[in-house]
């Protein structure tokens, strides 16, 4: 099978469900588990302020700092567990209903007209069969999904704290200077090509 045909397979399968009867509470759902997720990167972002705060306070030998640094810190980290948390229930509630609906209309149509009379091969169990690659094809789909945003938005948001802390490096070459801005940036994006 080429590409194409897999990525058209993939979309037939994916959409069904998206154009469905039950299309906006699984997009109301998929939307607040991105905005959780959105809520974990940014949290991400907070305990890097927090990493440098507390580090240089321990460097100054802030004690008046230690506590309230070590409050804030518990608190974000409950925060950032409890959205976790409820970021993998509504998930997995999302998988549920989506595998649902599959798996009915899946077995509907393999029940309809006595389909399963009509195979060619001796094949054991199908409709657990269906069952099973409905349910890895939805789990790997929103793990993917998520995973790819949730990432993307975390690249994003921590190449603009690099820009910001790398400022600019400035070189003398021989008809002038070449000024490099957000050099650390393009340090580090180099360094993960190679």
């Amino acid at each position: 099978m080429n590409k194409k045909n897999l990525l058209h397979g993939f979309w037939i399968l994916f959409k069904a469900y998206w154009l469905s009867e039950e299309k906006w509470k699984a997009i109301g759902l998929l939307g607040v588990v991105i905005g959780l997720n959105f809520s974990m990167v940014y949290l991400n972002v907070q305990f890097n302020e927090w990493n440098n705060d507390f580090y240089n306070a321990l460097q100054d030998y802030r004690e008046d700092l230690f506590f309230p640094l070590t409050r804030n810190f518990a608190i974000m980290a409950f925060i950032y567990i409890s959205i976790a948390v409820y970021a993998i229930y509504l998930r997995q509630l999302l998988q549920i209903r989506w595998r649902t609906w599959m798996t009915k209309k899946y077995l509907e149509a393999w029940m309809s007209n006595q389909t399963y009379y009509h195979l060619q091969a001796s094949t054991d169990n199908p409709d657990q069969r269906i069952s099973e690659d409905i349910g890895s094809f939805i789990n790997l789909t929103l793990q993917l999904l998520i995973g790819f945003l949730r990432e993307l938005t975390t690249l994003v948001a921590f190449s603009m704290i690099l820009w910001n802390l790398s400022g600019s490096i400035t070189f003398d070459i021989g008809t002038g200077e070449l000024v490099i801005d957000g050099y650390m940036f393009w340090l580090a994006l180099v360094y993960a090509v190679i």
